[in-house]
Parts: C-alpha cells; sequence; structure tokens
C-alpha cells in the first residue's frame, strides 16, 4: 500500500478525492461531514452519497491502526460478511482491490452505510440485547476457523495495569483532578471523577488478586472486536441493523468482547446478564473458563475505565463533548458501586 499522491494537506476536497478513487473514479454527488467530538477513536467520519447509495468514509487518527493493522482487520470483516453478518459494513475496494487509502498521513476506508441508531441506552428493550449478543456470537462463530488457545491477553494486560497503579501512583494521578481540569471547566466531570477515585483503591486490590489468578488459564483465542458496546449497535426498533467500528480489533479470547458489551449494556443486573449470555450461546456455546474470565475482564473495565477518563481529563487535557463524558463517567460510577 503506497501513499496517495494527494499533496492536499487541510485540502477541503480531500475527502471528495479520496472517495472518488475509493468508488474507482466515480464521483461522489454529496461529501458531508459528521460531528464525532464525542467519539474516543479520533476517526473522522463523512457520509458519501454516490450512484444512489450511502457510504461511510473514515479518515483513521495517524496512531492507529497502522496499515498491517488495518489489513488484518479489513479481511475479518470480509470473513464476517462472507458469513452472512449482513449488519457488518461492506468495504469498497478500488480498481487496484486496495480497501483502503494513504493521504496525507491518514488511512481512509469506504464502507456502506449502515441504517439504524446506537438506541439501546436510553431504549433498552430484552429483544435488542438478545438481538445485539446473537449478532456478537454469529461474529465470533465465523472468526473462529483462526481459533488457537492460550493465557487471555486482554487479562494479562489488565494484570500489568493492576500491578502499575499501586497506591502511590494512583493518589498521585488523583491529586491531579483538583490542579486541572476539563478546558470548559464543567464543575459537574470534576465532581463525578472524584467520587470514583474515592472508590478505585478499595476495589483495585481485589481486583489485582482476582486477575492473578486468572491469567494463566488457557482459552480459546481468536479475533475479537475488544470495543463492542451500546454505542457501536446499531437498531431500528428492536431488531439489529448494524455493528460498526472494528479499529480496536486484536486476537483476544471472546469472553473480553462478553464483557465488554454486558457490562456497557446491562451494567450489574444479573438477570440481563442470564438473558444475553443465553441468547449467545443459542449460536456459540461457552466453556466454564470463559465464564470465569469474563467476570474478571468485567470487574477490571470498569476500574480501568474511571483510571484512563482521569487520566485523559486532567493529564493528557483530552478534549471531549461535555455531555457525553458526563454519561460515561456516571455509567462507571455506577458500576463502582459495588465491590465484585
Amino acid at each position: 500500500m503506497t501513499e496517495t499522491d494527494f499533496s492536499a494537506r487541510r485540502d477541503p476536497c480531500l475527502p471528495d478525492k479520496i472517495a472518488a478513487q475509493l468508488l474507482a473514479g466515480t464521483p461522489p454527488a454529496a461529501v458531508a461531514p459528521l460531528d464525532t467530538s464525542g467519539g474516543l477513536s479520533g476517526a473522522e467520519i463523512w457520509q458519501v452519497t454516490a450512484g444512489g447509495r450511502t457510504w461511510c468514509l473514515r479518515r483513521w487518527p495517524r496512531s492507529h491502526p497502522t496499515p498491517q493493522q488495518l489489513v488484518w482487520i479489513h479481511k475479518q470483516m470480509r470473513r464476517a460478511t462472507d458469513a452472512g453478518c449482513l449488519f457488518i459494513p461492506q468495504l469498497q475496494a478500488t480498481e487496484g482491490g486496495d480497501t483502503f487509502l494513504i493521504a496525507d498521513h491518514h488511512l481512509w476506508e469506504l464502507a456502506t452505510w449502515m441504517p439504524g441508531a446506537a438506541s439501546y441506552l436510553h431504549e433498552p428493550t430484552k429483544q435488542k440485547l438478545q438481538a445485539g449478543l446473537r449478532a456478537l456470537a454469529q461474529v465470533h462463530s465465523a472468526w473462529a476457523t483462526d481459533e488457537t488457545r492460550g493465557p487471555a491477553p486482554g487479562i494479562q494486560h489488565r494484570h500489568q495495569l493492576a500491578r502499575q497503579w499501586h497506591d502511590g501512583a494512583l493518589c498521585e494521578l488523583f491529586g491531579r483532578i483538583t490542579d486541572r481540569g476539563p478546558s470548559a471547566g464543567h464543575a459537574e466531570i470534576a465532581v463525578l471523577c472524584q467520587e470514583i477515585a474515592a472508590r478505585i483503591p478499595a476495589q483495585i486490590s481485589g481486583c489485582r488478586r482476582q486477575l492473578e489468578q486468572v491469567q494463566s488459564i488457557e482459552v480459546r483465542l481468536q479475533p475479537c472486536l475488544r470495543d463492542i458496546w451500546h454505542d457501536h449497535l446499531l437498531f431500528e426498533q428492536d431488531d439489529l441493523t448494524g455493528l460498526i467500528d472494528f479499529g480496536a480489533m486484536r486476537v483476544d479470547s471472546p469472553a473480553a468482547d462478553l464483557a465488554r458489551l454486558l457490562g456497557s449494556l446491562v451494567g450489574d443486573d444479573e438477570s440481563g446478564w442470564g438473558t444475553g449470555l443465553q441468547a449467545y450461546e443459542e449460536i456459540r456455546k461457552l466453556t466454564i473458563e470463559e465464564h470465569t474470565l469474563m467476570r474478571a475482564y468485567d470487574r477490571a473495565n470498569s476500574i480501568f475505565a474511571g483510571i484512563n477518563w482521569i487520566q485523559w481529563l486532567f493529564v493528557d487535557g483530552r478534549e471531549f463533548d461535555q455531555r457525553r463524558v458526563s454519561e460515561r463517567l456516571r455509567a462507571i460510577l455506577a458500576r463502582l458501586q459495588f465491590d465484585r
């Protein structure tokens, strides 16, 4: 994959040129930017209309993924659509067969625009929950041919983080909350972060012990989404119409995806976990070890999500939509109410 000869840094027509090249030279009828300020990936999105169809043009941030990673991600997306996962976006390729371009030091891809909206958070139903978990099971089944066995990379990474964030390091980080706040000075965000910081120290030692106990367990490993949560599931009424955003994909245990999705959708609602897992196991059965890892992932996810947000806001100074940040922080705080 070589970089295109577009010398158009800050060229407002660059998205149109990229879309036309990915559409095999067909100029798009319209290219409209979307507000992605609430997102975390750093990607920029345009809605493209061409040939009576609607497409999603994505410009990945310079930091990730690498071209090699994106080749692998696109391979997995094609495998899923070939296996009948019609809720996965279909990638558009150039005349030469490339599914992304490099221009202005960014990777660009074009895929079908998926209908629906990420409506579960504000309109949760049992039917949506079941549809989301069945879709995840279908995707995992499509990728199971690449299955190997070994300790789960995500568990090992979280165990390293738990050891890294000892009491002294946490105190230093949490002390920054009063030193520097988000640029807009949103008082609620600082208060929520202080409440999160007050709960984490009592829970991280138990999390560390749990991760220590499970880090060597060998389980099925395969391509996984790793960042599947309610904002990445699209619905029309109760029907799942799209599963989007594959930039975090790596090889891991499917338990990582289950913990991420169920923690996002139903939190600490045990009946919700039961409903979701039952729907998933209609398609793909889980092992005892995967059930065990799922709970370890879920417990660690809440703790490290809180730490990450404090780091991003008060150390790194990253900018996000403040309403969305408040929503995320309240959800994290709700998960930290209980020491699981």
